[in-house]
């Protein structure tokens, strides 16, 4: 199955800001417990050559002392494009299986359409937090 470019580049972008934080953590990439992911798997990643699991990765940020907010934030001021904003929301709450702060995010989406009909981004993004929700059982 072929990701789509958004999808690769979201990876890639885990994957390098996953990278520049384990770095300025000061952590050696032998340093991860080999039981977590191997060296090549994690080379890999930071290179944005393939992904890992979100099990995985939620370990990975275990194992360098970060939360997955802490990534967030870290990530959105590393890429510094506004534009995955809504997408890393939507991942990191569909990962710790926060359905209520989806819908807070969908009701601030559909504000945000209302004054801007003509943004597509934005009818975009409430399709995912839509789908999402659906997906995570909290949809209609």
């Amino acid at each position: 199955m072929k990701e789509s470019g958004a999808l690769v580049n979201m990876n890639t972008f885990l994957g390098e800001t996953f990278k520049k934080i384990r770095k300025s953590k000061n952590v050696e990439p032998k340093g991860i417990s080999k039981s977590l992911i191997s060296y090549s798997q994690l080379m890999r990643f930071e290179s944005g050559e393939s992904d890992i699991s979100a099990v995985k990765f939620l370990r990975l940020l275990r194992e360098i002392n970060l939360t997955a907010e802490e990534f967030e934030v870290s990530f959105l001021k590393i890429q510094g494009d506004i534009e995955f904003s809504t997408i890393s929301q939507v991942f990191f709450t569909r990962l710790n299986k926060e359905s209520l702060k989806l819908t807070h995010l969908l009701s601030d989406t559909e504000k945000l359409i209302e004054q801007t009909p003509e943004n597509q981004r934005l009818r975009l993004d409430h399709i995912q937090i839509e789908s999402t929700l659906h997906r995570m059982g909290g949809g209609d």
